[in-house]
C-alpha cells in the first residue's frame, strides 16, 4: 500500500512538473510570437519612414513631368 501511494505521488508531481513545462513553453512562445511581431512592425515603419522624403521626391517628380506632358499635349492640339 505505502510503495502503491508513493508511486502514484512520484506519477502526480511528474505530471504536475510536464503540465508546468508545457505552460511555461506555451508562454515562452507566445512572448516570442509577440517580439518578432513588433520586431517587424517596427522594421516595416523604419523602412517605410526612411526612405519617406525619397518617395515624396520621386512622386513630385513623377507628377511634374506627368503635368509637363498634358502641357505639351494640349499645345499641340
Amino acid at each position: 500500500m505505502y510503495v502503491q501511494e508513493r508511486l502514484t505521488a512520484a506519477q502526480q508531481a511528474t505530471a504536475n512538473e510536464t503540465a508546468e513545462r508545457v505552460k511555461a513553453d506555451a508562454q515562452e512562445a507566445a512572448k516570442r510570437a509577440q517580439l518578432e511581431a513588433r520586431t517587424e512592425r517596427r522594421f516595416v515603419d523604419m523602412l517605410v519612414h526612411s526612405d519617406y522624403e525619397g518617395w515624396r521626391t520621386h512622386l513630385g517628380e513623377r507628377l511634374t513631368a506627368s503635368g509637363k506632358e498634358r502641357l505639351t499635349e494640349s499645345e499641340d492640339k
